[in-house]
């Protein structure tokens, strides 16, 4: 009977896992690391189980998957990192250095250093946005909203800055919006190189200039 009672724990345990112990912050926390550090497409859940200390069936039962994983990371990606630049970026009220500071914020990427993780791939969400046809279905929805709710609070930017006259009402903002959101990640991607510092900086006064005189 004892052996029988054992052998039906040893079942639950596997089955069920240890949800009480599972430090689920702590794994997503970890996942994020990795994913930033090692690009998400090259993490496993092992790793991540392993890196986080977490008994491998309580994170299956917590987030089912790798997408539930990924979902997790992206939003707290949003949180920790995404939405607090916006809001510095929401207490300045020339259109123009709002926009001067969301890109070079791309790329000086310091919106990491309070995490302690190393953007060794760039940003997190732009690799995600441009994988997002390979992404499972919970995420690759999660990313594309979180696109629109960017490219809505840029549009709405731009329709504030024509009110205010301070760029041309000739400017399609949807447009405009779709290519100051493309330059921000262009500007993440060549603060890796080939160009300097220098001529990112230098790439990025030549756009800001272009929307001024248009």
């Amino acid at each position: 009977m004892l052996v029988y009672s054992l052998f039906i724990l040893e079942y639950l345990i596997n089955k069920v896992g240890r949800p009480s112990n599972l430090d689920f912050k702590n794994v997503s926390m970890t996942a994020m690391k990795l994913f930033i550090e090692n690009g998400f497409h090259n993490v496993s859940i092992n790793e991540i189980c392993r890196e986080s200390q977490q008994h491998k069936q309580s994170v299956y039962n917590y987030f089912g998957d790798l997408d539930g994983i990924q979902l997790s990371v992206i939003k707290l990606y949003n949180e920790l990192v995404i939405s607090p630049e916006w809001s510095k970026y929401e207490k300045l009220n020339n259109f123009f250095d709002k926009l001067d500071l969301r890109l070079t914020t791309a790329l000086e990427k310091k919106y990491l250093s309070h995490l302690k993780i190393k953007p060794i791939n760039g940003c997190l969400f732009k690799n995600m946005y441009y994988s997002r046809n390979t992404l499972d279905k919970k995420t690759k929805k999660y990313i594309i909203g979180l696109e629109s709710t960017i490219i809505n609070k840029l549009v709405s930017w731009i329709e504030d800055a024509q009110q205010t006259k301070q760029i041309s009402k000739k400017i399609k903002p949807i447009e405009t919006a779709r290519i100051i959101q493309s330059m921000n990640r262009s500007l993440d991607t060549l603060s890796y190189g080939p160009l300097t510092k220098k001529e990112v900086i230098e790439t990025k006064n030549e756009f800001l200039n272009l929307l001024k005189f248009h």
